[in-house]
């Protein structure tokens, strides 16, 4: 039977996953876990990842660890800042909820919600609720309310702006650095208020009476019967959004409405914003993934949210499934045929390798740049890597019950659990870093050495080729974990 795991697909958060309210008890197990959290495509653009290369001596390493809280039936946790040097809970105390964040506690509110950090990592946003009434709070000060109701927060990539979509009395509006702009509406469309990466740029859509329209550095574009959530992304100079208009799906790209479907997907920008991808359905029921308004070849299915672009390089690749056959299509280019397939795919950051997951006679194995990595009972989800260089590339891997990390093919020490996405290569791509359990224990293992013993490890991060740290549990105690290595 044709199956493909579309979890693995998934695209890490850009800040820790984990969203407002889960409980004390989700602390101990993320941490339990080890949660870390285009031109002609050519696999020997660089030295092959696939292939051992020489490596730093396995490193001395020096612990420092500081307690920054401590577990109890009050907490409940928000998450980590993408380089794991933040961490932010709330405690529960007389019926009021305050936010502590680096272990700082913060003013009280009747409750909070929509907290996240920015991923530049240095600023933090949340909604706090007084008297049924809700204030945008962002650093910790209060700068703005008090509002009927709010969502859609979000930062700039740079961290320098902050946006959201606020109501007061009968009407939406956004608020961007802390100024309500535009006109009151019937409502701002949530997950359509969008930065471009560079910060220059800001769209959001919104229902005006009957109709709904995209509004794009402060110019209202056509009005449509329906603009679907989340549906809006911006590049550097280019705009990209899905309507549904008389039954009939489409994508407006810089003004312009594109081809009728039965359906379509969330549209993709390539790095360097040149061309636009998306799903989409025909009428019958052949599908199709888009570049530039062109239609790629049909095949009875392509999960969409396997379509996966290269950071550089303008590639794009997908999973299709054609007959009793499932594939890999990569600019175009179909891959090895199989019954099966994992819906991990991943490119280098450099974009000139590319692997996925493939699984035949019971068994998985890594296609990497079109040659097979050893065979396995399971590859671990989420935990296709490539060094930032390009140079090196490891998974973790499962055999007869016991869990490893395979680096440039070479197989590494047994343990009982490898942390989901945890795997992490130092600057230069000379050290690889990730969490692993034996036992009941974690640690983080550096070059195949372990360290330290913890109930848990959360999002491994190196400073510099020399230093990492992660946020652990022992005990009741939350730490900071800093690590030379020499």
């Amino acid at each position: 039977m044709l199956r493909v795991d579309l979890a693995q697909s998934r695209i890490d958060d850009r800040v820790c996953p984990m969203h407002f309210g889960i409980r004390v008890l989700a602390i101990a197990v993320l941490l339990a876990m080890g949660m870390s959290m285009g031109v002609p495509f050519d696999g020997s653009a660089t030295p092959g990842p696939g292939q051992p290369r020489q490596r730093s001596q396995a490193p001395a390493r020096s612990v420092r660890e500081q307690v920054i809280g401590h577990i109890d039936s009050t907490m409940t946790f928000l998450g980590t800042s993408l380089d794991s040097r933040r961490l932010a809970y709330t405690r529960r105390l007389g019926g009021q909820v305050s936010v502590v964040v680096d272990g700082t506690p913060l003013p009280p509110y009747d409750m909070v919600s929509d907290f996240h950090f920015s991923s530049s990592s240095k600023r933090f946003a949340y909604f706090g609720a007084r008297n049924g009434a809700l204030y945008a709070v962002i650093d910790g000060d209060e700068v703005g309310g008090p509002y009927d109701s709010a969502h859609s927060p979000v930062f700039s990539d740079d961290g320098a702006h902050f946006a959201f979509a606020a109501k007061s009395g009968d009407t939406w509006s956004v608020v961007i650095d802390g100024r309500r702009g535009g006109d009151g509406f019937e409502f701002i469309t949530k997950g359509n208020v969008c930065f471009s990466p560079t910060g220059k740029r800001f769209g959001y859509t919104a229902i005006d009476g009957k109709a709904e329209v995209a509004i794009i550095d402060g110019k209202r574009g056509q009005v449509y019967e329906f603009i679907p959530d989340t549906s809006l992304v911006l590049s550097q100079d280019r705009t990209a959004y899905v309507v549904l208009q008389k039954g009939q799906w489409f994508v407006v790209v810089d003004g312009e409405e594109g081809r009728r479907y039965r359906a379509v997907g969330t549209p993709m920008f390539t790095s360097d914003g040149r061309h636009v991808v998306h799903y989409a359905a025909l009428p019958d029921s052949k599908q199709v993934v888009v570049v530039d308004g062109r239609d790629g070849k049909q095949y009875d299915f392509v999960p969409r949210g396997s379509i996966t672009l290269s950071q550089k390089g303008g590639h794009v690749a997908y999973i299709a499934f054609q007959g009793e056959e499932c594939f890999t299509i990569l600019d175009g280019a179909e891959g090895r045929k199989f019954r099966s397939l994992g819906g991990e795919l991943a490119f280098s950051h450099d974009g000139s390798h590319f692997a996925y997951v493939g699984m035949e006679r019971g068994m998985a194995f890594v296609i990497l740049d079109g040659n097979e990595v050893g065979r396995y009972d399971h590859v671990l989800r989420g935990s296709l890597t490539f060094s930032p260089d390009g140079n090196e590339f490891a998974f973790g891997a499962v055999r007869g019950g016991s869990r490893f990390v395979v680096r440039s093919g070479e197989e590494g020490t047994a343990y009982d659990a490898i942390g989901y996405r945890s795997l992490v290569y130092s600057p230069d791509g000379g050290r690889l870093a990730y969490s692993a359990r034996k036992g009941d224990r974690w640690g983080a293992v550096v070059d195949g050495v372990d360290g330290p013993e913890y109930r848990g490890i959360l999002r491994i991060a190196f400073e510099s080729n020399e230093s990492l740290h992660y946020k652990a549990l022992r005990d009741s105690s939350l730490l900071n974990v800093d690590e030379e290595l020499r």
